[in-house]
């Protein structure tokens, strides 16, 4: 006889971010992560170094109605901690991440080295962006905006 095998359905990754706006290359990331994990987490988070468009509830909004039709997908909004702290916090041991090139590569070893110190349980997974979106990014995007409403063109 076999012994009852327990299978866990617990395998939850967050994908922190600060997500002003949240583009398709982040949706495909969400997609990609969904193949392998029951549950993916989008973390709304605060970057100092930022200068937000949208508040942080507003991110989390946006991205709500994004994936409403989606029961494994979750945001939740992160203000006050270290994102190694917060996965702590809420017993998240995996962490999605993507980058589009070698700088984006760079900077998330840098990040994944401090990551490990603050919670040695937290396991990075990493996906390269598609193509099409090697060039997105929230920055591009924002810049774009700004310009189109500075000089008053859609």
């Amino acid at each position: 006889m076999k012994p009852n095998l327990k299978i866990e359905n617990d395998r939850v990754i967050m994908f922190p971010g600060s997500f002003d706006p949240f583009h398709s290359g982040h949706q495909v990331l969400v997609e990609k992560a969904l193949q392998l994990f029951d549950q993916v987490v989008i973390v709304v988070s605060r970057n100092p170094e930022k200068t937000y468009q949208h508040s942080g509830q507003s991110r989390v909004e946006m991205i709500e109605t994004i994936f409403q039709t989606n029961p494994r997908v979750k945001v939740m909004l992160n203000e006050h901690y270290l994102t190694a702290v917060f996965a702590q916090m809420h017993q998240i041991n995996y962490c999605l991440r993507g980058f589009r090139n070698d700088v984006d590569f760079a900077y998330e070893a840098k990040i994944a080295s401090y990551n490990k110190v603050l919670n040695p349980q937290l396991e990075l997974v990493y996906f390269f962006s598609q193509p099409d979106d090697k060039k997105t990014s929230s920055t591009l995007l924002k810049e774009i905006k700004q310009y189109k409403k500075e000089n008053n063109y859609e």
